[in-house]
């Protein structure tokens, strides 16, 4: 369909695109990745002629038609169309017709006479027939089954555009562009406004979908799962890898092995030419041999050493240890209008545990994170703190509180402290924020570049409590595998919402699902979740299917008030049984720990001591004693781990399990 030939593109000195070559077929599915700023916006845009590229050229059909999905909302929301009519007239050419039908009706009515009459109609005729021909009458049902799958309700399709949000507007221009069906489909960035259950049903979609598509997106799991090629674009070159986001992954490991290999090969001919050439450099003898070695090295097209990904491991300064309860949510309501978004809602978030919040659209995932990190005031219960637990909350607009006249240095710096700020420049480092990118002006850079200066600015503060809103949107994949592992490390305790399935897979320690103000929880990951999900799910449809016809039995067989009173009674004493003995074996470490680090203190400050030394035997001591209580603290840590872990998942077990 669309061949690319040696293009390229410059902006300034600076290359985004040089000398690629690439082709498009029909029903390809392909995956575009890079960091951000590769140039993925820039080429979706010269494939679909918005640029020129200033070299080379693209040869594309003039009857192909291409539907774009940019980052930015352009939809005009002035005018008191619906949703769902935004949606059916995006279709090419539907809007014309309809107004043309329009006019030809309001002409009919203002008819002089039969003969106008007669004419208008075989106008109108006309104009029904090539709606009929364009799927009109049939779209209706296709754009509400989009939209529904999107996270619109019947509500949301029938609101004005202006009162959408700037989410649910993307959402609206990403309905329009599947509902067109172009041969083509360049999707920019589309799952960063979807949440995880629009992000599958696009997956799905797309997947059966006839057309060709190039998709730009750092989901990992949609990469696997809805693409074939993956072209990645690195340094204005462009290199096409077979397979999805795992294939490519390991194709160009082994490609940048390959080519160090080479590398190093080349590398040793290079020197053992110029040593031959300063050895015999006075040598007559040796003239025509030195004379070959140095054309030899004059025509050799040398290999640019690879760049291989390094796996950077991100260390942050660690928070205090802090309550065994972080914090704990009692009775909380909030409505918004007449709109209850919590009912009642009961959580308890434990020291260490790394919570991610599920869960439809608008069911209330970020107002219960607003309401956790203390920015949101419930309209009844209580939200009650940990001792001493300090909140750090990133929200979907923490971008804002950048200075936009600082730089990201002295954004970072102003919140460290002496013994922090000399690593400041490592943890941007770590980042990708390195050289001249640390002091540029905040208002220059980029989405992504502000995401990790807020990033950087929240982690650097030691909070006990991460409360985080979305902190993936605006990464790319290097970016987000950072966050992942310093989140993996943090030994505070995490509550966050995002759609990143790979992210919050490797992270999440608890899955809850929000579902419009009741709370659910699920110890574990989130494959974990997806896997109690279906067997539930199993477990209702045949639960539904047995109980047909069965109501008038069940409710003979319902248990009196008495039975059902002993019954909470009996698990209430049970669940005593259970975790007391578990919490105190914790107790009891976390007692034996503080007791052994105030020992291995003392320790160090004896060994810190020049007088210990003068006596050799006794300084020999200190040290195996210190050796021993280091072997012993860690010893002790593994227990309590474990020892934590299984009263957190017994926890979680008599939480699901309601006393009744």
């Amino acid at each position: 369909m669309i061949d690319i030939e040696n293009i390229s593109k410059y902006y300034g000195a600076k290359a985004i695109l040089e000398g690629v070559d690439l082709f498009i077929g029909e029903g390809d599915r392909i995956g575009v990745v890079g960091l951000n700023g590769a140039g993925k916006t820039t080429l979706f845009k010269i494939i679909l002629g918005e640029e020129m590229p200033d070299e080379g050229r693209i040869n594309r059909p003039k009857h192909l038609s291409i539907g774009y999905l940019s980052q930015d909302v352009y939809i005009q929301a002035g005018d008191n169309r619906n949703a769902l009519q935004e949606c059916i007239i995006g279709v090419k050419g539907i809007g014309t017709l309809l107004q043309q039908k329009e006019k030809i009706q309001t002409q009919l009515l203002g008819a002089q006479d039969a003969g106008e009459s007669n004419q208008l109609a075989v106008l109108l005729d006309e104009v029904e027939h090539e709606l009929v021909h364009a799927g009109y009458h049939s779209m209706e049902a296709r754009a509400k089954t989009i939209l529904t799958g999107l996270g619109f309700d019947e509500t949301d399709m029938n609101q004005p555009l202006s009162t959408l949000s700037g989410g649910f507007l993307m959402r609206l221009q990403l309905a329009k562009l599947l509902l067109s069906e172009p041969d083509l489909m360049l999707l920019d960035e589309p799952t960063n406004h979807l949440d995880l259950e629009s992000l599958v049903f696009l997956e799905n979609y797309i997947k059966n979908y006839k057309g060709a598509f190039c998709v730009a997106t750092h989901d990992r799991v949609f990469l696997n799962r809805a693409v074939s090629r993956i072209w990645e674009l690195e340094r204005g070159k462009v290199t096409v890898y077979s397979g999805g986001f795992d294939d490519y992954r390991k194709l160009k490991a082994e490609a940048v092995r390959h080519r160090m290999k080479q590398y190093e090969e080349q590398q040793a001919q290079i020197k053992a030419a110029e040593e031959f050439i300063a050895r015999n450099r006075v040598r007559k003898d040796k003239a025509r041999l030195i004379q070959s070695r140095k054309r030899f090295l004059e025509k050799l097209e040398r290999i640019e050493k690879p760049v291989s990904e390094k796996s950077v491991r991100l260390q942050f300064p660690q928070p205090p240890k802090g309550p065994d309860k972080v914090v704990i949510l009692q009775g909380i309501e909030k409505s918004f209008g007449t709109k209850k978004v919590l009912q009642k809602v009961d959580l308890t978030i434990s020291r260490g545990e790394k919570v991610v919040l599920v869960g439809r659209n608008g069911a209330g995932k970020t107002t219960l994170l607003r309401v956790i990190a203390g920015v949101m005031e419930p309209d009844a219960g209580r939200r009650i703190l940990g001792r001493e637990v300090e909140v750090g909350y990133y929200a979907q607009d923490q971008l804002d509180v950048l200075d936009p006249q600082s730089t990201p240095y002295r954004e970072v710096l102003k919140l460290a402290g002496p013994d922090i700020a000399p690593r400041v420049r490592g943890m941007l480092g770590a980042f990708r924020l390195s050289g001249d990118d640390i002091e540029k002006k905040v208002m220059v850079l980029s989405g992504g570049e502000k995401a990790r200066v807020a990033l950087c600015r929240l982690l650097i503060r030691r909070p006990g409590l991460l409360v985080m809103d979305e902190p993936t949107n605006h990464l790319d994949i290097p970016s987000m595998e950072v966050l992942e592992q310093a989140l993996k490390d943090f030994t505070g305790t995490v509550i966050m919402v995002s759609h990143d399935r790979t992210f919050i897979d490797a992270v999440a320690t608890r899955v809850v699902e929000v579902d419009f103000g009741r709370l659910r929880s699920y110890p574990g990951n989130y494959s974990y979740y997806l896997e109690k999900k279906k067997v539930e799910q199993g477990r209702a449809g045949t639960k539904d299917h047995t109980n047909r016809g069965r109501s008038k039995k069940n409710a003979a067989n319902q248990v009196d008030r008495k039975q059902k009173r002993k019954l909470e009674a009996e698990l209430r004493n049970q669940r005593y049984r259970v975790l007391a003995p578990l919490r105190q074996r914790v107790n009891a470490l976390e007692a034996r720990i503080e007791k052994v680090e105030t020992e291995i203190e003392e320790l160090n400050l004896q060994l810190a001591d020049p007088q210990l030394y003068s006596d050799p035997e006794k300084a020999l001591g200190v040290s195996s004693k210190h050796k021993e209580l280091k072997k012993l603290l860690d010893d002790l840590m593994v227990e309590w781990e474990k020892a934590h872990r299984r009263l957190q998942q017994a926890l979680e077990e008599f939480e699901s399990q309601p006393l009744t």
